[in-house]
């Protein structure tokens, strides 16, 4: 259910990024001294998030994903209202996203980190595996389980 959040809060983060852009479509006349104010928050996710050192990855899309879509709403909505309304939910989404990676990745069950979950898992469980997922090229996040195993008990 978790990695289920976790997709639907990316696709949201996308969808609010076309939904803003489509409702003020245009080049903003935005001065360009408001960028840096608009995406230093995102920034300062993205460092917290780095220091949390979790061996099953760090949280990177979480925050560059919904860092990109503010730029491009920054760059393509001329509304001004519709712009701060999606800036801040845009950081909203990007603290429960790197909220729920750490999350996934904390419980076990996934991994950013693939080689190295499994040469630290090797030494306790043997026969660990790591699969990729069908998103894996886009959240790097890898099924872990056990070699041999089936689903349902």
């Amino acid at each position: 259910m978790g990695i289920a959040v976790y997709l639907a809060l990316v696709v949201t983060v996308v969808a609010l990024t076309i939904v803003a852009v489509a409702l003020a479509p245009g080049f903003a006349r935005r001065p360009v001294r408001s960028l840096p104010l608009a995406v230093t928050p995102f920034l300062l996710v993205g460092v917290l998030s780095l220091l949390t050192l979790n061996a099953g990855g760090q949280p990177t899309l979480e925050w560059k994903l919904p860092l990109t879509g503010v730029v491009v709403i920054w760059l393509f909505c001329r509304s001004d209202p519709i712009f701060r309304r999606a800036g801040a939910a845009m950081l909203v989404l990007s603290v429960v996203l790197v909220g729920t990676f750490l999350s996934l990745v904390g419980s076990g069950h996934y991994t950013a980190a693939p080689e190295r979950t499994a040469g630290m898992l090797r030494h306790r469980r043997p026969a660990v595996a790591i699969q990729p997922l069908w998103h894996s090229p886009l959240t790097h996040l890898h099924r872990v389980g056990v070699e041999g195993t089936h689903g349902g008990g």
